[in-house]
This record gives C-alpha cells, sequence and structure tokens, in this order.
C-alpha cells in the first residue's frame, strides 16, 4: 500500500501538519517587533573610559576619563579646555545609551550618547567626541 506522499518534503509537511497545536507557534504569539521592548542598558566603564577629544566647532577640550570610582561616578580631568561649559568637568559616570560630565555639585555639564565605535555626541548635538591619539 503507497501512501501518495512519494517526496521527502511532502512527507515533512505532512508530520508537521499533524503536530500538536501545544506545539505550533502562532503569529499571535510572536511579538511584532514594535511590541518587542527596547532593551536599554547603561553603558559599560570600559567601553567609555580612556582619553578623548571633544569639539564644539573648531574649539577643542582634552577630558581624561578614568575608571577610578569617585563621588557618583567616575574621576575626570579636563585640560587644555576651550569649550567653556566642560572646563569644570572633574566627574564622569556611565548613563544609558553614554555618559555624563559633571561638574561642582554633581551638576551634569554635558550628556553624551553613543554615535559610533569611538565616537559620541552631546545630547543636542553641538558637542562630538572621539578617542584621542595622544594627549
Amino acid at each position: 500500500m503507497t501512501s501518495g506522499l512519494k517526496h521527502p518534503r511532502a512527507v515533512v509537511v505532512a508530520i508537521l501538519a499533524m503536530a500538536s497545536p501545544a506545539i505550533a507557534c502562532t503569529a499571535e504569539d510572536t511579538p511584532m517587533p514594535s511590541q518587542t521592548p527596547a532593551v536599554r542598558t547603561v553603558a559599560a566603564v570600559d567601553d567609555i573610559y580612556g582619553l578623548w577629544s571633544i569639539r564644539d566647532g573648531d574649539t577643542v577640550c582634552r577630558i581624561a576619563l578614568s575608571a577610578l570610582k569617585a563621588g557618583v561616578g567616575h574621576q575626570a580631568s579636563v585640560e587644555r579646555c576651550a569649550v567653556p561649559s566642560l572646563r569644570e568637568g572633574s566627574i564622569w559616570r556611565p548613563v544609558v545609551g553614554g555618559f555624563e560630565l559633571l561638574g561642582p555639585g554633581d551638576r551634569v555639564l554635558a550628556r553624551f550618547r553613543k554615535t559610533g565605535l569611538d565616537t559620541f555626541e552631546s545630547m543636542d548635538g553641538r558637542l562630538r567626541g572621539e578617542r584621542a591619539v595622544e594627549f
């Protein structure tokens, strides 16, 4: 007696069609990408600490972000800084998607978001940061 299923693919389709509904996955069970919650994690210290060159147009500020803990974050050292809004930076901390540079009283001087492998941009787009080759 022949089953009428001569092609191996037809056999697989027939088996899958008989599978229990308990193991079947329907479209209703799978969330659409827009329904899937975005993973928002705090940036890793290891991805950020180091020497940075922050630009505001032609104006440059050199910042050393340390991995050493200090206050509410980590030590920051601002050197040769021609960007007035960053001169008082002394602490930095990682935040979701980037980092913040803090000044006296833990006041946020600037918040940066990651834009590339070794590039950051302030939330208003005015300041752009990249790893400094040398200080």
